[in-house]
């Protein structure tokens, strides 16, 4: 039996320890002594003067979290775990990313969609006779075409943004590499407890809620294309997740860059940069950001495979001082449809700016190479790493916080400005693409 450890409020209080056999504690005791370990365990993550100690706390988590499972788990005691990287072993690959004995997402095939036929007589259309009763049709029902099979999976394919493909395939990369750390392979449908863990190894690493929530969520969704049932809807798991929100309530602290912070950053371009080619493609960035309420994502990709769900080159035209944005791709595009914007690109009052000479500068400079708006004159988008480290380099000239200036403080402060300039919430809600009353929190007036 194992020595066992005195907490330093017994040893205070002078109570004695009893040792207990692990193996005699009920599992599910067991089981919820190890989420309350992890609650504990985030608030000694809040703590600044011992992040230093992140890295072994979480390995002793993960040990602790295997030796349950392998009491719990068949099969588990033999399986070779993955130990956690230390302050002088490799790194770990990134969690969100595929890397060496990834296990790709289960997106379905055309081949799990069709339905199992065992023989003629048992394909038989299942109908209802005149007095309410179950019938059957003489007709069979053919074996499924392979166009039709392969529709199906177009269909399927289609109700998906690309955006949310890939959010779902960096959630489930997470819950792979969360696995792989603890010994185990990923196979749907994940137990509940595992999925429990899973949230509390979220939570402990520092996500917001609405982080965790946007994880669990693509979980369920590869249960429930692939027939298994929601994880989710699994009343433990909603309650961990109304726990996660109620323990760290995360403010939005980004501020929004105003008129006259937008001067500031447009002249300062051309101290802070040296590439020609890049002043006039980041003035019009910012200044087009502010005037249009773009989102970060609508202007530059994560990747470049993603860059055709940006604005593209064909999007934007001049025609004097207007300005017209066509909007193919953006948050609710597929509800909605795309949508288009006429944009004033006259002198803005109080400052110098000009926003149709900032576009047709960076336009005339581009060329006419299709693809990606934002792009370089090979074509290759600017990515959005690239475009928040010119920010931030910029906000630091000016004296600004990057900490709370952001590349969304642009539509922050477009939607604060239209208020203070007396618009009304039907406008505001027209010109920043909102379909509800969203759009009330981006409107910071003190």
């Amino acid at each position: 039996m194992a020595p066992v450890r005195q907490s330093a409020r017994q040893k205070a209080r002078g109570r004695p320890v009893q040792a207990t056999d692990p193996s005699s504690v009920d599992p599910a005791r067991r089981l919820a002594t190890a989420a309350a370990t992890g609650v504990a365990h985030r608030r000694h993550l809040a703590n600044s003067q011992v992040r230093q100690d992140t890295t072994a706390s979480l390995r002793k988590d993960l040990d602790e979290i295997r030796d349950l499972l392998r009491s719990v788990l068949p099969g588990a005691a033999s399986a070779t775990p993955v130990p956690v990287a230390g302050p002088s072993e490799p790194p770990l690959p990134p969690l969100d990313m595929p890397g060496a004995g990834s296990v790709a997402p289960p997106w379905p095939t055309t081949v799990d969609i069709e339905p199992p036929m065992a023989s003629s007589a048992d394909r038989r259309l299942p109908g209802t006779g005149s007095m309410g009763q179950q019938t059957s049709y003489s007709a069979t029902v053919p074996h499924i075409s392979g166009g039709l099979r392969d529709t199906v999976g177009m269909l399927l394919q289609a109700s998906l943004a690309p955006s949310s493909r890939l959010q779902y395939e960096r959630a489930w990369y997470k819950l792979v590499g969360f696995l792989h750390s603890l010994g185990l392979v990923p196979v749907l449908p994940v137990p509940i407890y595992i999925m429990m863990f899973f949230i509390a190894h979220l939570h402990n690493a520092g996500l917001a809620p609405a982080s965790i929530i946007s994880y669990v969520s693509a979980i369920s969704y590869f249960h429930k294309i692939n027939g298994f049932q929601d994880p989710a809807k699994s009343f433990i798991i909603s309650r961990l997740l109304i726990g996660a929100q109620h323990l760290r309530t995360v403010s939005d602290v980004r501020l929004p860059i105003t008129l006259p912070i937008l001067t500031k950053l447009v002249t300062a371009v051309p101290t802070v940069i040296t590439s020609r080619y890049k002043q006039v493609m980041l003035r019009a960035m910012m200044v087009l950001a502010f005037k249009a309420y773009l989102r970060v994502g609508e202007m530059v990709p994560g990747s470049p495979r993603t860059g055709q769900n940006c604005l593209q080159r064909q999007d934007i035209s001049l025609n004097g001082d207007l300005i017209s944005v066509s909007f193919r791709h953006f948050k609710h595009s597929r509800k909605h449809g795309s949508q288009s914007l006429q944009i004033p690109g006259g002198v803005i009052p109080a400052s110098l700016i000009s926003p149709a000479s900032c576009v047709r500068d960076f336009l005339h400079a581009r060329g006419t190479v299709q693809g990606p708006l934002f792009a370089y004159v090979d074509g290759t988008p600017m990515l959005r790493r690239e475009f928040d480290f010119l920010l931030k380099h910029l906000l630091e000239f000016c004296g600004l916080s990057s900490q709370v200036f952001k590349g969304h403080s642009f539509r922050i402060g477009a939607a604060t400005s239209a208020a203070l300039r007396g618009e009304s919430d039907a406008q505001i809600r027209a010109a920043g693409r909102w379909s509800s009353d969203a759009f009330r929190k981006y409107i910071r007036v003190a």
